[in-house]
């Protein structure tokens, strides 16, 4: 019986990824494409090595988002508040909602790189209690499901640790975020005093 939900769950999930998945492309697209007034919102790069990493970093935006993004959207089905309040969570119907809400709008943020480090904050916030709420592998008696959730524990804490380094680091080159600080073409900068 709970193979056959468990089933059930992945098949939901996995349609839900695919229309995120859509969005989230959309979005990337869009973002590439934004303009600012004074010219193109990527300046060129100087060299081979600067190019590529500025789109190590847009890449590595997108993918470490993406599940934010993604499983953003379930939390506001029955089955993800009702395995919440399973698992003890308190006012799951409140706050399973609310964290999804914490998890798409800094996903969102992070993908695009806009305000990038507040994003990563609210990622942060968002996984420490999910993490120890939903993932005691500590607690399970079946060694299936105590690896499973061990796995489950383990990635969240190593995306908790790429939303720290995202919150001290910022963005990256390619993003809203650069191009806003970015002088435009011709400005002149503050000479150090």
């Amino acid at each position: 019986m709970r193979t056959v939900r468990a089933h059930a769950q992945l098949d939901e999930r996995i349609t839900r990824m695919s229309e995120a998945s859509k969005l989230l492309i959309r979005a990337v697209n869009a973002a590439i494409r934004l303009e600012r007034p004074g010219g193109p919102r990527f300046a060129f790069p100087r060299s081979h090595k600067e190019a590529v990493m500025r789109y190590v970093a847009l890449v590595g935006r997108i993918l470490f988002s993406a599940i934010f993004i993604i499983a953003g959207f379930g939390h506001f089905t029955q089955a993800e508040i009702g395995y919440a309040a399973q698992q003890g969570v308190p006012f799951a119907s409140l706050l399973v909602p609310a964290s999804g809400v914490m998890a798409m709008a800094g996903g969102l943020s992070i993908l695009v790189g806009y305000h990038a480090r507040v994003g990563a904050v609210l990622v942060a916030v968002f996984q420490v209690p999910v993490t120890l709420a939903l993932h005691r592998f500590w607690a399970e008696t079946d060694p299936m499901m105590a690896q499973l959730q061990l796995a489950m524990f383990l990635k969240n804490v190593s995306m908790l640790g790429g939303a720290l380094i995202v919150s001290h680091f910022g963005a990256g080159p390619a993003s809203i975020d650069a191009s806003l600080h970015r002088p435009t073409a011709g400005a002149r900068r503050p000479h150090a005093a």
